[in-house]
């Protein structure tokens, strides 16, 4: 009867401890997480937008001309495309554009709507289409005036654009005038408010770059006339490269 005894006694000891563990184990959950408080309700928020602008001086210049070869003759337009575009290609080399810079492409259709001249459903048109990509100056000036010696029609006149690595450079700067932008914005809101600001609870980045222009402003050139084709000067200018950052802060 004695064992018995013990052992109840040694059962409701070890409960009542194990039930005093599990009570101060939800009392500190309790405090921790705070259920009574609701976040959806109780958290107030201000959403800004910041912004930033940098000028500079693009370091990239991009020419795409193009050249129209007709003949009823397919084969004679094709041999006139391939003649002309080797000459081209070794021209540009000379002068000093590398391979990687040039992008080339053909393509061709039947003139069979010839408005406002009469209809040719004999002729066959090839065209021949580049995109000289380079990041010298003095070679964009070069290029550009040879290309006008030979009368094509597109992009001649060298447009302006930001390199990838100018770009990354460009928005390592502005990133952080664009957050101190929008970071302004919220404090003079905030205070307004009479409230002042908290953590950041999302932040969302982007960014727009200027639009390229012709260097020399003129965005097609083609020379109306057999008489030699007059060097534009490239002038190099600025461009604009824009950030945008919207930011979400607690309000306290």
């Amino acid at each position: 009867m004695i064992g018995i005894k013990n052992n109840k006694l040694s059962f409701t000891t070890d409960y009542k401890i194990i039930s005093a563990v599990l009570l101060i184990i939800i009392i500190v959950m309790t405090i921790v997480w705070k259920p009574w408080q609701s976040s959806s309700s109780t958290v107030r928020k201000i959403s800004v937008s910041g912004q930033a602008t940098i000028k500079s001086v693009p370091d990239e210049f991009v020419l795409s001309p193009y050249f129209e070869y007709t003949n009823a003759d397919r084969a004679k337009a094709s041999d006139e495309l391939s003649k002309q575009s080797t000459s081209i290609n070794a021209k540009l080399k000379e002068i000093g554009v590398k391979d990687e810079q040039i992008k080339s492409s053909t393509s061709g259709y039947d003139r069979f709507y010839g408005y406002p001249t009469p209809a040719d459903s004999s002729a066959n048109t090839l065209q021949f289409q580049l995109t000289i990509t380079l990041n010298d100056k003095d070679v964009a000036q070069k290029v550009q005036d040879y290309l006008l010696t030979l009368k094509p029609k597109g992009q001649i006149s060298p447009a302006a654009q930001f390199s990838e690595s100018k770009k990354k450079e460009l928005q390592d700067q502005s990133r952080t005038k664009a957050i101190d932008d929008a970071k302004s914005k919220a404090q003079k809101s905030a205070s307004q408010l009479g409230s002042k600001l908290g953590v950041v609870i999302t932040i969302s980045e982007g960014n727009s770059y200027g639009t390229p222009i012709a260097y020399s402003g003129l965005s097609s050139l083609e020379s109306k006339t057999d008489s030699s084709a007059v060097s534009v000067p490239v002038q190099t200018g600025q461009n604009d490269f824009s950030y945008v950052v919207s930011v979400e802060y607690e309000l306290k």
